[in-house]
C-alpha cells in the first residue's frame, strides 16, 4: 500500500512540478517582454546622450556612457557608427556565444539652436539568455524540490500506512483468519475513530449476529438429535444412494439389530419385495414431485417399518441426506 501511495504522490508531484514550470515559464517570458518595451525607450535615450560627445570626437566618454549599456542583462554587443558609416565604438558583452535574438538601429543626432544633424547610428544586439537562464533555474529549482517533497510525503506515506492503516488492517486480517476455523467467531481487538472504526465494528456486529445463530442452531441441533433419538418411532435417515446413514435408538431396538449392522447397510437389504425400486418408487417422487407421501414397507421379519411422511422441507422425522 505505501509504494502504491508513493506511485501516486509522484505522478501528483510530476503533474504539479510540470504546472509550477509553466506558470513559472509564462511570468518569466512576460518579465522579458517588459524589459524589451523598456529598453526600447532606453536606447532612444542612450542615443541622445552620445550625440554630443560624438560630434566632438569625445570617443571615450561615448564608451563610458554605453558601458552602462552593456553591463544590462541579454545586451550581446553595442556598435556605433559615424555618419560614414565607419565604426567608432564597439562594445562586447562578457557572453560572447550568445545568440543575437533582436537588433536595433537608431539614429544618432545632433541639434543646436534649430541646427539637426545625423551624425551616426547606434547598432544594439539583444539576445535573450537571462530568460533562458531563468528557465533553467526555475526548473532546477523545482525538480530540487519536488525531489524534496516527494522523498518527506513517501516518508510521512510510510509512517502513516505503518501506524494508521496498517495496524486495524492487520487486526482485521488476522481477525479472518483466525475465524475460517470451525466454530470459531473471533472479534477484531482494534478501535479506531475513522472508517476503519466503522468497518471494524460492523465486523463485529456480524460476527456477534453469526455467533448467535450459530449457537441457537447448535442447541436446535441437540434438541432434534435428542427428538430424533428419544421418539417411540421407527426413524432413519437415507441417502441418495439409498443407504441407511442413520437410525434412532428406537429403530435399533425395534428390530434386535446392533447400530453397525444397521447403519450404512442399503436400505433394500430390509425390503421384502422384488419389485420395490428405492430409486423410482421411494427417492424419485420426493426429489421430483416434491410432495407428501404414504409410504408402507414390509421388512424381513413381516412388520411394517412405519408411516413416513416426506416433504421438500425435510420434515424432522426423515431426514434425506
Amino acid at each position: 500500500m505505501a509504494g502504491k501511495l508513493a506511485i501516486v504522490l509522484l505522478c501528483a508531484l510530476v503533474v504539479a512540478t510540470f504546472g509550477s514550470y509553466i506558470f513559472a515559464d509564462k511570468r518569466a517570458t512576460n518579465e522579458y517582454e517588459s524589459r524589451l518595451i523598456t529598453l526600447d525607450e532606453e536606447l532612444s535615450v542612450y542615443a541622445d546622450l552620445i550625440s554630443g560627445p560624438i560630434w566632438g570626437f569625445d570617443y571615450k566618454t561615448v564608451e563610458s556612457i554605453l558601458s552602462i549599456l552593456i553591463s544590462q542583462p541579454d545586451i550581446i554587443n553595442i556598435v556605433v557608427l559615424d555618419h560614414n558609416e565607419q565604426k567608432i565604438v564597439t562594445l562586447l558583452s562578457k557572453d560572447k556565444g550568445a545568440t543575437v535574438l533582436i537588433s536595433h538601429s537608431l539614429p544618432v543626432l545632433f541639434s543646436r539652436s534649430g541646427f539637426e544633424k545625423q551624425i551616426g547610428r547606434l547598432l544594439v544586439s539583444v539576445g535573450n539568455d537571462s530568460l533562458l537562464s531563468k528557465r533553467k533555474e526555475t526548473l532546477y529549482d523545482l525538480v530540487s524540490l519536488s525531489i524534496g517533497i516527494f522523498f518527506l510525503l513517501s516518508i510521512a506515506s510510510w509512517l502513516f500506512v505503518k501506524f494508521v492503516v496498517s495496524r486495524p488492517l492487520n487486526a482485521i486480517l488476522l481477525t479472518i483468519n483466525e475465524t475460517t476455523k470451525d466454530d470459531h467467531f473471533s472479534r477484531v481487538d482494534c478501535s479506531c475513530n475513522d472508517e476503519f472504526g466503522i468497518v471494524i465494528d460492523g465486523y463485529n456486529n456480524l460476527q456477534k449476529r453469526l455467533k448467535s445463530q450459530h449457537d441457537h442452531l447448535i442447541e436446535s441441533g441437540r434438541r432434534i438429535t435428542t427428538l430424533y433419538n428419544t421418539t417411540p418411532s421407527v426413524l432413519f435417515s437415507l441417502s441418495l444412494e439409498g443407504d441407511i446413514i442413520d437410525a434412532n435408538d428406537y429403530f435399533i431396538d425395534y428390530f434386535g439389530l446392533s447400530r453397525e449392522k444397521a447403519v450404512n447397510q442399503p436400505f433394500m437389504n430390509f425390503i421384502d419385495s422384488d419389485s420395490f425400486n428405492i430409486h423410482d418408487d421411494f427417492l424419485s417422487p420426493l426429489l421430483v414431485n416434491q410432495e407428501v407421501h404414504e409410504i408402507f414397507i414390509m421388512v424381513n421379519k413381516g412388520v411394517i417399518v412405519a408411516l413416513c411422511y416426506w416433504m421438500r422441507s425435510c420434515i424432522l422425522s426423515m431426514i434425506l441426506k
